[in-house]
């Protein structure tokens, strides 16, 4: 395609020369309207090898023309040169930002998942940890309402022993109110029948 390029490059004036031979030849191939061959399409105008440039029965002679046109068979194929170049720089230019942005999202998916896993092994890390302290405030809950049962019970015993005393007091103190009731009632009745059989 080295050959093909410098042969037919100077038909084409005015041409970007950064154009690598090989992106010249499949240009200037396209602008003629050859088809080119590929897995799906086999059988075509023509084939690109890494250096040479495979043609089919006829393809030759559409090139050949190229030679002998006129000026203005040449502009218009150096315009559809121009549009093919600036399409496929299009291409590779939207291919690659779609590359960049795909890279992009998997960069930051890829730092989520390593962020995620650093989570996931402090996690683990932190578990039987917080499994301890879970135990360990179990127990103290446990201790603790232990202590507060014990506390109450006893609180219980002291206030029904509180109790019993002030019932005993109370019972003392109505026997011997009652008692008191009963001999000065019985004085009394002693002292009118006393009284009434002088």
């Amino acid at each position: 395609s080295g050959a093909r390029g410098s042969r037919y490059r100077p038909l084409l004036p005015g041409f970007s020369p950064t154009l690598s031979s090989r992106d010249f030849v499949a240009a200037l191939l396209a602008a003629l309207r050859l088809e080119p061959a590929t897995a799906a399409k086999p059988v075509a105008d023509f084939a690109l090898g890494v250096r040479r440039v495979f043609f089919s029965a006829g393809a030759m002679a559409t090139l050949d023309e190229l030679m002998h046109g006129s000026q203005a068979d040449v502009a218009a194929i150096l315009d559809r040169v121009r549009a093919y170049v600036a399409r496929r720089r299009w291409v590779r230019a939207t291919a690659a930002v779609s590359a960049s942005l795909w890279l992009q999202r998997r960069i930051v998916a890829r730092r989520r998942l390593a962020a995620l896993a650093l989570r996931s092994r402090a996690l683990a890390l932190s578990l039987p940890a917080a499994r301890r302290w879970a135990g360990g405030a179990r127990r103290r809950l446990l201790e603790h309402a232990s202590a507060s049962t014990l506390a109450a019970a006893e609180r219980g015993r002291v206030e029904r022993a509180r109790l019993r005393a002030a019932r005993a007091a109370a019972v003392a103190v109505q026997a011997r109110a009652r008692g008191r009731l009963a001999r000065c009632r019985l004085l009394r009745e002693s002292s009118e029948q006393s009284a009434t059989t002088k």
